[in-house]
This record gives C-alpha cells, structure tokens and sequence, in this order.
C-alpha cells in the first residue's frame, strides 16, 4: 500500500451531498516549476477521476504570472 496523503477531504455538490474523495500529497521539489502539492479527485459514482496538481502562490513582492495554478487533467 503507499503512503498516506498529507491531505485529504470530501467533495461535495452545492446540496452538501458526498460526492466523492480528494487526496493531495507534497511534492520535494526539486525545482521552482514543480508544483507543490499533486493528488487525485475520485467521484463515487467511479464513472471520473481527475488528477490535480497546485502550486502555492509567493506573498510579497510583483505578482507574476501563472504563479498560482490548479491542473484538472480527464
């Protein structure tokens, strides 16, 4: 079995139903590019599950672009 998530949480639809399951695990990042946090979304239904990737935006300084950013892969 592999390790545990650093984070994880219920999914739920605008009625507050549980819909599905994310997980999140963070990343050694060996480079700025890498994002910090990459896991999985799974639906209960088992019909979706998406791959997600977030990279932590810098407080201070100019904002620069695509700092933040949620990847949501089919």
């Amino acid at each position: 079995m592999g390790r545990r998530p650093d984070l994880s949480g219920e999914v739920s639809d605008f009625n507050q139903n549980k819909v599905g399951r994310i997980s999140l695990w963070m990343n050694d990042k060996e480079n700025g590019s890498q994002p910090d946090y990459t896991g999985s979304v799974s639906f209960r239904n088992g019909e979706k599950k998406f791959r997600i990737a977030i990279w932590k935006q810098e407080d201070g300084g100019e904002k620069e672009e695509n700092k933040e950013r949620e990847v949501l892969k089919i």
